[in-house]
């Protein structure tokens, strides 16, 4: 039990990842509560001198409101042919 406990502590510490997201803030809100939302999460990745887009798929659902988060360093030229693969 115990080796078993010490594989699940190893996989879980391995399995997190750091990523930063620096999201604007606004100070008014256009809806105060949405039910049924899906985040969809669109990081800045930087390979060399180029940017690019890494967006988290994996919490898309088909029938929710998805709510983007998008990292405020990243052009709109980036950001808006992703959206549009979605």
């Amino acid at each position: 039990m115990k080796k078993v406990f010490c594989v699940v502590l190893i996989f879980t510490i391995f399995s997190c990842k750091k990523e930063v997201v620096l999201l604007p803030m606004s100070h008014t809100t256009v809806l105060k509560d949405i039910k049924d939302h899906s985040p969809v999460y669109m990081f800045l990745k930087m390979n060399n001198l180029d940017t690019l887009v890494k967006v988290n798929k994996q919490n898309t659902i088909s029938s929710t409101n998805w709510v983007f988060n998008i990292d405020k360093r990243l052009p709109l030229k980036l950001v808006i042919p992703e959206i549009k693969k979605l």
